[in-house]
C-alpha cells in the first residue's frame, strides 16, 4: 500500500471513531493534501548583476494553490515581477543578498516559501583578442534566445496628452550612431515608421492610462516625445502595429531616449504580442543624456495583437524619446492556415456525440472577447461543435455586486423572473442577461451547441446573496429564505435562457442548451469558498445537502415545462475526481434518491491535470466507477499542465495516451449498465496564452489558433487510433 494511499485510510478510519454522520473522504484527502510540502523550484540561488531567474512553486496546480503573494527582503539586491499565478522573474540588480518569500494560499490557509538569492557582480568583459590570419573567423549565428516575458496582468488602455508641458533643453552629447543590421540577401530594407515628433506624438499614445504624451522642445533634435505621469513602471508610450506590421518579417529599431530623473536609470523598449511582453532592447541610461537605443525584432507569423512601447522599469520617472525609425529588413513569411488543419470533431464524431472547447464573449482577466472575433468563431465552428463558457453563466455574471439596487417584486416579475410561492421578501436582485443572450446569439449563428456552466457554487458567487436585503452587510438569511432565493435564481435563469433559445433560428427551447451543469464542486466546498456561502445558512450536511438536492429538483421541474427531461441533461460538476470517484457518486445516489427519474442525470469530470498527476491507472478506476453508475458522463474542462522537467513532446504522449484511454472506456463499457456512457469532451480553453494555467502550457494550441502544439497533432491521432 503506498504512503499516501496509507495516510487517506488512517485518516477515514479516525474520522468514523469521532464523529457520527458520512464524511466525505475526499474532504478527507483534501486535509491530507493541505499538509504535504509546497517547495519552490529553487531553495537558493545565485545570479549574476543585470541577469534574471523565474522561480515558482513546484506542481502548484497538483497542490491545488489558488493564490500567492511574493516579497523580496532588499529591491536594493533584486527585484520581482509576478509571471502568471506561480511564479515570478527576479532580476538581480546590485551584488548582495535577499531572501524572496512566497505566501501561497491552499484552501484557506497560508504557508510561507523561502529562496536565498545571491547576487553576484557582472562579469568583466575582456577585449576580444585579435584573431591570427591563420584562425578561421565563425560565421556569425542569430540569438536563440527566448525572451524574458512579463506578468500578463497588465491592462492596455490608452491615454491622450492633454496638456504641453516645457522642459529644459540639454546639450546633445555628440554620439556617432551604430549602423543598422544588414538586411536579408536579396531584400531592400523598408522604413516602417519615422517619428520625429516635431508635429506631435505621431502615433504614440499612454500605454498604461495615466500618463501624458506631448511635443516639446529639447529634442535630440527639434522637438521630442515627453512621457509624464507614469503610476507604473510599465507605463510609457505606445505604438499599435497590429494590422500595419508585416507577419514574419525581421524589424530594426533606432531611438534616442532620455531620462531626467538625477540618477542613472533604464529604458526599455518591448512588444505587447497578445499576452506576452518579449523584450527587444533594454539599457541604462545616465541622467541628463540622450542615449541611443537600437534592437531588433521578428514578427511571428500569426497573433492576435501587436504593439511596440517604452517603459521605465525603475520607476515612474518621465521619459523622453526620439528620432524613432523602425525599419523593415527581411520579407514576410507566411504562417499556417487554422482552417487547413484536421477537425477535432470530425475525428471524433463517432466516438462521442460532442468534442468542445471553452470561449468567452467578454472576460477581462485574460482579454477573452473570442465570441466576438468572426475569424475565431469560424476556426471553433470547424474545430468543435460544443462550447462553456469560462464565467458569463457563473452565478457572480449573473447577479453580480454592480447591477443595481434590488427591485420590488411587481417590477421582477415584470420582467419576466420567475417568483415562486415561498418568496415572502419584498425585493428581488436585478439579474443582467445581456452577455448571455449574446452569446446564445453567436451560437445560434455558428450553429454550435452549449453547455450552461453554472447554476450554483460556493465560489464566484455574490455574497450578498446570502445576506438580508440583499446586501453584503447584512445578517446570514434562514434556510427557508434561501430555499426561495435558490428556487427563484434557478428557474429565472433557466427560463430566461430558453425563452431566448425560442426566438432564434431553430425557435425551440433546447435548441443551443444541450445540458446544464446545476452544481459545481460540492465535494470541495471547503476549498476557497466566497464569505458567505451555502455552508453558512445550512451548515455542513455532508454527502446528503438539502438544498444541493432542491436545485437539481427545480431545474428539472423547469425542463420538464418545456419538455425537455429526455432531452437535456442536468450535471453534476467536479474537480480532482479521480480522487474521490465515490463521494461524487454517493452525492448524486442521494440527489435522484426518491425522485420520478434520474433528476441529476450526468457526471462533469473537470480533469485539471498534468504531465504527471494523475496516471492512467488512477484515472481509469474513476471512469470504471462512473460508467458502473449508470450516469451520462463528460469530461468536462480538460486541460494538461507540464510539469517540471517535463517536454512538449511529453505532453503530447499523455494526452495521446489519456484520449486513447477514455476512447477504449467507452467503447468497452457495458451498455446494459450503461446506455450512453461518455457523451463529451471539453478542452477548457483554445490557446495557452488565454488559459487560466497558461503557465504551465496546457492547451492544444500555444500563442495563436496558426500554433497547434504536438498535443494538438497527438489527440487527433488518438481518434484515428480507434
Amino acid at each position: 500500500m503506498r504512503r499516501k494511499e496509507l495516510k487517506r485510510m488512517t485518516a477515514r478510519l479516525t474520522a468514523l471513531a469521532l464523529a457520527a454522520g458520512v464524511i466525505s473522504s475526499c474532504v478527507v484527502s483534501g486535509e491530507v493534501d493541505a499538509a504535504a510540502k509546497l517547495q519552490l523550484t529553487k531553495k537558493k540561488v545565485t545570479v549574476e548583476v543585470g541577469k534574471t531567474v523565474k522561480i515558482s512553486i513546484k506542481k502548484a496546480a497538483k497542490f491545488k494553490v489558488r493564490s500567492t503573494k511574493w516579497k523580496i527582503s532588499s529591491k536594493k539586491a533584486a527585484s520581482v515581477k509576478k509571471s502568471g499565478r506561480f511564479a515570478v522573474n527576479v532580476k538581480a540588480k546590485k551584488a548582495g543578498k535577499a531572501t524572496l518569500t512566497c505566501r501561497a494560499k491552499r484552501g484557506n490557509k497560508w504557508t510561507s516559501l523561502k529562496c536565498t538569492i545571491t547576487v553576484k557582480p557582472k562579469k568583466s568583459v575582456l577585449p576580444a583578442k585579435t584573431p591570427d590570419a591563420n584562425t578561421p573567423v565563425p560565421e556569425p549565428t542569430e540569438s536563440s534566445a527566448v525572451p524574458t516575458l512579463q506578468p500578463s496582468t497588465e491592462p492596455d488602455k490608452t491615454a491622450l496628452p492633454t496638456a504641453t508641458p516645457i522642459v529644459t533643453p540639454k546639450v546633445t552629447p555628440k554620439v556617432t550612431p551604430t549602423a543598422a543590421p544588414s538586411a536579408a540577401p536579396g531584400f531592400t530594407p523598408v522604413e516602417y515608421k519615422k517619428a520625429d515628433f516635431e508635429n506631435g506624438t505621431d502615433g504614440f499614445t499612454g500605454r498604461g492610462g495615466s500618463e501624458k504624451l506631448s511635443s516639446v522642445a529639447g529634442g535630440h533634435t527639434g522637438k521630442c516625445l515627453q512621457v509624464t505621469g507614469r503610476t507604473q513602471n510599465w507605463h510609457g508610450a505606445n505604438l499599435i502595429v497590429t494590422d500595419t506590421i508585416v507577419k514574419g518579417a525581421k524589424y530594426s529599431f533606432s531611438a534616442w531616449v532620455r531620462q531626467d530623473s538625477g540618477a542613472d536609470k533604464r529604458i526599455k523598449l518591448s512588444c505587447t504580442l497578445d499576452e506576452s511582453y518579449p523584450e527587444i532592447k533594454e539599457l541604462s541610461c545616465k541622467s541628463g543624456e540622450w542615449t541611443h537605443l537600437e534592437g531588433t525584432y521578428e514578427v511571428p507569423t500569426s497573433f492576435q495583437s501587436l504593439s511596440f512601447y517604452f517603459e521605465g522599469p525603475d520607476g515612474n520617472y518621465d521619459l523622453l524619446i526620439d528620432d524613432v525609425v523602425i525599419r523593415q529588413e527581411s520579407e514576410g513569411k507566411a504562417g499556417l492556415d487554422p482552417m487547413s488543419l484536421a477537425s477535432l470533431k470530425d475525428a471524433y464524431q463517432n466516438i462521442f456525440p460532442y468534442f468542445g472547447t471553452c470561449i468567452s464573449y467578454n472576460t477581462s482577466w485574460n482579454q477573452g472577447t473570442q465570441m466576438q472575433n468572426d475569424t475565431t468563431m469560424k476556426f471553433v465552428q470547424k474545430q468543435f461543435n460544443s462550447f462553456s463558457l469560462e464565467n458569463e453563466m457563473k452565478p457572480d455574471q449573473i447577479f453580480n455586486r454592480y447591477g443595481g439596487a434590488p427591485i420590488s417584486v411587481a417590477d421582477a416579475k415584470a420582467r419576466g423572473y420567475v417568483i415562486p410561492d415561498s418568496y415572502k421578501e419584498a425585493t428581488v436582485p436585478q439579474l443582467n442577461f445581456n452577455s448571455v443572450d449574446k452569446v446564445l446569439e453567436i451560437a445560434d449563428k455558428y450553429g454550435i451547441k452549449m453547455r450552461a456552466h453554472v447554476l450554483m457554487w460556493h465560489q464566484q458567487t455574490n455574497p450578498a446573496f446570502f445576506r438580508t436585503g440583499y446586501t453584503e452587510s447584512g445578517a446570514v438569511v434562514s434556510k427557508e429564505v434561501m430555499d426561495a432565493r435558490l428556487e427563484f435564481y434557478v428557474r429565472t435563469v433557466m427560463k430566461h435562457v430558453m425563452e431566448k433559445e425560442k426566438t432564434l433560428s431553430a425557435k425551440k427551447a433546447g435548441s443551443i442548451v444541450y445540458c446544464w451543469d446545476v452544481a459545481n464542486e460540492y465535494i470541495h466546498r471547503k476549498n476557497d469558498p466566497v464569505s458567505p456561502t451555502w455552508v453558512d445558512v445550512y451548515g455542513d450536511m455532508g454527502l446528503s445537502p438539502t438544498y444541493v438536492k432542491k436545485a437539481f429538483s427545480v431545474a428539472y421541474d423547469m425542463l420538464k415545462e418545456y419538455g425537455l427531461q429526455n432531452e437535456v441533461t442536468l450535471f453534476y460538476n467536479d474537480y480532482n475526481e479521480y480522487d474521490c470517484a465515490d463521494e461524487i457518486v454517493s452525492l448524486i445516489q442521494y440527489i435522484n434518491e426518491g425522485e420520478e427519474a434520474k433528476i441529476c442525470g450526468g457526471i462533469g469530470m473537470q480533469s485539471h491535470i498534468d504531465t504527471q498527476y494523475p496516471d492512467l491507472e488512477k484515472y481509469g478506476k474513476a471512469l470504471d466507477t462512473f460508467l458502473a453508475s449508470g450516469l451520462e458522463i463528460h469530461v468536462t474542462e480538460l486541460d494538461m499542465g507540464i510539469a517540471e522537467g517535463d517536454t512538449l513532446q511529453t505532453q503530447a504522449d499523455k494526452y495521446r495516451d489519456l484520449m486513447t484511454l477514455i476512447i477504449q472506456k467507452q467503447k468497452n463499457r457495458d451498455t446494459k449498465v450503461n446506455a450512453k456512457g461518455i457523451t463529451g469532451v471539453t478542452i477548457w480553453g483554445l490557446l495557452d496564452i488565454k488559459s487560466w494555467r497558461k503557465d504551465s502550457r496546457p492547451i492544444l494550441f500555444g500563442n495563436s489558433l496558426d500554433d497547434p502544439k504536438e498535443s494538438f497533432y497527438a489527440v487527433l491521432e488518438a481518434a484515428g487510433r480507434s
